[in-house]
């Protein structure tokens, strides 16, 4: 695999965030709804976390020459299909870009509790992704 340094190194770009938005959890959905900073910290820490795995995806795709994807969604379901990742995960995953593009598109009618509810639940997933690319990447 060519890029298996890039690779890595959104590897552990994604590590650091999810760990960072970990140390975030001790804020209550209160605290999140009431402090702006909280707000923006959990906010932006999701999507920077959610397009690093994109990201890191899309690398692999390429390093790998698999067949390009038509969409940020896509792309996980042609690691899916190359046996990179579960079809749970992959399936998450995309429900994780399909949030990614209403933080980023429709955030002036996104409802703050939903993100808080994606925030407390759905960080699993990113380290369920994070740890299947791993063993994937053990194998080059």
């Amino acid at each position: 695999m060519a890029n298996k340094e890039v690779i890595l190194q959104f590897i552990n770009l994604l590590k650091d965030y999810l760990q960072k938005l970990e140390e975030l959890k001790v804020h209550s959905e209160e605290e999140f709804l009431n402090n702006w900073r909280v707000y923006w910290e959990i906010d932006h820490g999701l999507h920077l976390a959610i397009q690093a795995a994109i990201d890191l995806s899309r690398e692999i795709i390429t390093a790998s020459n698999f067949r390009k994807p038509r969409n940020y969604k896509e792309t996980f379901i042609i690691l899916r299909e190359n046996k990179i990742i579960s079809g749970e995960t992959a399936q998450e995953m995309q429900n994780l870009v399909g949030f990614r593009n209403r933080l980023i598109h429709e955030y002036l009618f996104l409802d703050p509790k939903k993100t808080y509810e994606m925030f407390q639940g759905k960080l699993i997933y990113l380290e369920n992704f994070t740890k299947e690319v791993l063993r994937y990447l053990e194998t080059y």
